[in-house]
């Protein structure tokens, strides 16, 4: 007779009538510990329906309410709406957004409020953001914040104003909220990309086209290369608009002396898609397989992003990835700058390829429908968007970056604005013509 192998006489020991009665109470117990962990788990649902209405709000944060409560008490004012002056939004738009609303208000005599909906504001941040944009700050200027409302935009604090305050919408968002608190003729919307490009087509498409067409709408819009693309794809916009140029602080002190060794910037954003971060890591490697790019010649640079990774390229270069700078340490490190890559896929030009230019570097950009050359300097070379268009270009901008004599002559000759006052001067004259008509 075979023995019986360990588990087999303890399978045995179980069908015994005792061993039955103890698999049962195993089993009993075991379905209890199963039914307690069910009921502990979360419910795969919510445990109430949602309205629609309160799940759209809690869904859409940008687009919550705010509490604009009209008081013939309060004096009128320039009212500029932000996401935050946090260090993350200080350059491009926000920086933008704050010179226009200072200028206004000091030309139109009026105090200006920042109201912010995401984060805060300070008055130490709003002079140094008008010291280095070199505009002259509000005297009288004041903050309000709703950034601490609840997820359903409940406890916003009031936000008193007359019927003839002016309102600074930085984005289409915060156009769509104010345009539903307050008279649309009261509202301009600064306008610096067009916003329609960063979604596909559903609800966040539409809403941006709904705030792109608003009845008696009127926006301020950066850059004649945007207005001139506006001309053929939202003539709503461009009937209702007005141009400045963006400005930049310009340094004409920069030396030029030989060199051993060259810094090419790469204004690289992953979170941004485009900013066109992966054609631009394959340009500069194939420059580097190409030999335009000679690794004991050139430093490579990275800054605008804190999430890209270590990465070296052809040939075994690494780049220096500085992240996200502070106003003071990103124009101090461009006086170091010889090249700068600075793409966008937009018919506006971006702000960086004029930051590199501004402070005497070489700056190599992307062509893009009404965006097809840069007349205003002779430093900032556009290519097409392809691979071989920009190795043509790369070749030409290391030349240029590496001839001290023509890169000077061409930096002192560059016609970059550098007066926001100057700039602006339309967009003054803009906002005093429509309080005529109103």
């Amino acid at each position: 007779m075979l023995k019986l192998s360990s588990r087999a006489r303890k399978l045995v020991k179980l069908v015994a009538p005792y061993g039955l009665l103890l698999l049962r109470h195993k089993y009993a117990g075991y379905i209890r510990r199963h039914i307690q962990n069910i009921d502990t788990m979360p419910a795969p649902f919510p445990a109430r329906y949602q309205r629609p209405r309160e799940y759209w709000l809690r869904t859409h944060r940008h687009l919550q309410p705010m509490n604009i409560v009209r008081d013939v008490r309060s004096v009128r004012r320039v009212n500029l709406v932000i996401s935050s002056l946090g260090r993350a939004q200080l350059f491009g738009g926000i920086a933008t957004c704050t010179g226009i609303a200072t200028v206004v208000a000091k030309e139109l005599g009026l105090p200006l409020r920042i109201v912010t909906r995401d984060g805060g504001a300070t008055l130490e941040q709003y002079w140094g953001i008008s010291a280095a944009m070199g505009i002259e700050a509000c005297a009288d200027v004041s903050f309000y914040s709703d950034s601490n409302r609840d997820r359903v935009g409940r406890g916003c604090p009031p936000l008193y104003c007359s019927d003839s305050d002016l309102f600074l919408a930085s984005s289409w968002w915060t156009a769509t909220v104010l345009r539903h608190s307050v008279e649309n003729q009261n509202v301009y919307h600064i306008i610096q990309e067009d916003e329609l490009m960063f979604y596909q087509r559903g609800d966040d498409y539409l809403d941006c086209w709904n705030a792109l067409n608003a009845p008696d709408s009127k926006y301020i819009v950066n850059s004649s290369y945007l207005h001139a693309w506006f001309k053929e794809t939202y003539p709503q916009v461009f009937r209702s608009s007005v141009v400045f140029e963006p400005v930049f602080v310009r340094d004409v002190t920069r030396h030029f002396p030989p060199k051993k060794t060259y810094n090419l910037f790469f204004y690289a954003r992953t979170t941004n898609p485009r900013n066109l971060f992966w054609f631009g890591i394959q340009i500069i490697d194939d420059c580097f397989k190409k030999g335009i790019l000679d690794p004991s010649e050139w430093c490579i640079y990275l800054a605008g992003d804190d999430t890209i990774p270590p990465i070296q390229f052809f040939g075994g270069k690494t780049a220096v990835d500085l992240g996200i700078l502070s106003w003071q340490e990103y124009r101090d490190f461009l006086k170091n700058i010889d090249l700068g890559v600075c793409l966008i896929y937009t018919p506006h030009p971006g702000y960086p390829v004029y930051d590199v230019a501004s402070a005497g570097g070489v700056a190599v950009t992307n062509m893009l429908y009404t965006k097809a050359s840069f007349p205003c300097s002779k430093n900032i070379i556009a290519c097409d968007l392809s691979v071989d268009a920009f190795m043509d270009g790369m070749q030409k901008a290391v030349a240029l970056a590496k001839d001290g004599t023509t890169r000077r002559n061409n930096y002192l000759h560059q016609d970059i604005p550098c007066s926001w006052n100057e700039s602006l001067a339309d967009v003054v004259s803009f906002f005093k013509e429509q309080a005529k008509d109103h």
